[in-house]
């Protein structure tokens, strides 16, 4: 006899509307929050460049692991200097990338305009998450929810399904 699950699926969708001064403070640290670095660019990249290239090694100054630019997968979200870019598709050291507002369009909600020219030599920080939803899933709403099971015990459901959502100023 098949086991049957007696815990209802629940769908949330969530809505935040947010200060001003919390977006700047979710941006700043969503930015902040690096994974390590996939190198230096290898050319200067113009405003509007979707094609970026990168040179081997890490940045000199910088004490982060390094992360091979070979493992770079589609959706990953890097950073060079405050301009935030996601990772379309790699073809071994050059990148195809998508560029703020595309990627990002909440930063504009952030009053920080990023700087989207920059120079050869640049480092290229791997962000730790994709943007600043998956940063306050991450932090923030996953170890409520675990806190919540740990306190339910034996009569707690399973928690951990991907979460939508967007955010708005107030």
């Amino acid at each position: 006899m098949p086991v049957t699950n007696i815990f209802p699926t629940v769908t949330v969708n969530l809505a935040i509307t947010l200060s001003p001064a919390v977006i700047q403070d979710i941006h700043s640290h969503w930015l902040s929050r690096n994974s390590g670095v996939a190198g230096t660019l290898a050319a200067d990249v113009a405003d509007a460049d979707t094609s970026i290239t990168i040179g081997a090694g890490s940045s000199p100054g910088l004490l982060m692991a390094s992360v091979s630019p070979g493992a770079l997968v589609a959706g990953v979200a890097l950073l060079v200097g405050n301009d935030p870019m996601q990772v379309v598709s790699v073809a071994g050291s050059a990148l195809t990338v998508k560029r703020y507002p595309a990627a990002f369009p909440f930063m504009a909600l952030s009053p920080v305009v990023p700087t989207t020219a920059h120079k050869a030599g640049d480092a290229v920080l791997v962000l730790a998450n994709p943007d600043p939803w998956t940063l306050i899933a991450n932090e923030a709403l996953r170890p409520w929810a675990q806190q919540v099971v740990l306190g339910l015990g034996a009569q707690s459901a399973t928690f951990g399904s991907a979460a939508t959502g967007s955010m708005t100023v107030a």
